[in-house]
């Protein structure tokens, strides 16, 4: 992220702000299916304490199924959306024009962090 932050501020201020956007829905993104792993982890460890490793097995297959379709509806939601949502966070028509070429990063990136999310209960 930093890297990308970097390269983008020597670009311009409109390559900057068209940035921002894109890590700004991101991060919101990734955050919320942050709550699943916690949960998850909550629940393993509840189920591992206890010797029960069949409801190991079956939260751990639950969780990330649940990442997967949450990571999918979001990429789709994502891409319908992104265009219209970013107007949310400026008007401008070449920051606009810039964060609409960032929808497929965003989309790709969000199945990625759902699996990755999830996928920590395992650990």
């Amino acid at each position: 992220m930093t890297l990308g932050t970097s390269m983008a501020a020597r670009q311009g201020p409109v390559a900057m702000a068209a940035h921002q956007i894109c890590i700004q829905v991101w991060l919101v993104v990734s955050l919320l299916t942050d709550a699943l792993a916690a949960s998850g982890q909550a629940l393993i460890a509840s189920s591992f304490s206890k010797g029960d490793y069949q409801s190991v097995k079956d939260i751990t297959d639950y969780v990330l199924k649940i990442g997967l379709f949450t990571g999918v509806f979001l990429s789709a939601v994502l891409g319908v959306s992104f265009g219209s949502l970013a107007t949310v966070f400026t008007k401008d028509a070449e920051v606009l024009e810039i964060v609409r070429t960032g929808v497929l990063v965003c989309s790709t990136l969000t199945v990625q962090v759902d699996l990755m999310v999830a996928s920590s209960c395992l650990c």
